[in-house]
């Protein structure tokens, strides 16, 4: 089984919380500017944005397990910034792809994107936030081309 993981720099707690929270402290602000001190856009606000953060189908993945034996790609997440979860994909149903794609206001970095049937299950990426080394990158997608080109 060959694992590949996310540098440790990039993966710190307080990291995770600042990028995955920025947007609530945002849409906090400008409520507050707007509206004042209102209860209801308060609890209203925090029910939206858990929903969002549970309901959100791009993972960022900070470890990947390709196991020959079982012939299946164990990819590790955080699911509402802070609770690490696991999901198995088999061989036969992983696909990969790699594209450019926009992560901010106009910085487009090269992605490489895990769907398992027609759902997008997670990605990696060489720039921005929680960004991976090349060789490691490159390492992945060779690996995965070729479980897939056996397929």
């Amino acid at each position: 089984m060959k694992t590949y993981s996310l540098p440790k720099s990039e993966l710190t707690t307080g990291k995770r919380i600042r990028r995955e929270l920025a947007v609530l402290l945002y849409l906090q602000l400008i409520l507050l500017f707007l509206f004042g001190l209102n209860l209801t856009f308060e609890i209203t606000l925090y029910l939206v944005y858990f929903l969002l953060l549970s309901l959100r189908q791009r993972r960022i993945l900070y470890k990947i397990s390709i196991n020959q034996d079982s012939k299946q790609v164990e990819i590790d997440y955080y699911f509402m910034v802070f609770f690490p979860k696991k999901l198995f994909i088999p061989f036969a149903d992983i696909k990969t792809r790699k594209l450019h794609k926009r992560q901010g206001l106009g910085n487009a970095c090269e992605t490489m994107e895990f769907i398992q049937g027609k759902q997008l299950e997670g990605e990696i990426r060489l720039g921005g936030h929680w960004k991976w080394d090349e060789s490691t990158f490159k390492e992945i997608y060779q690996e995965l081309e070729a479980v897939q080109s056996i397929q």
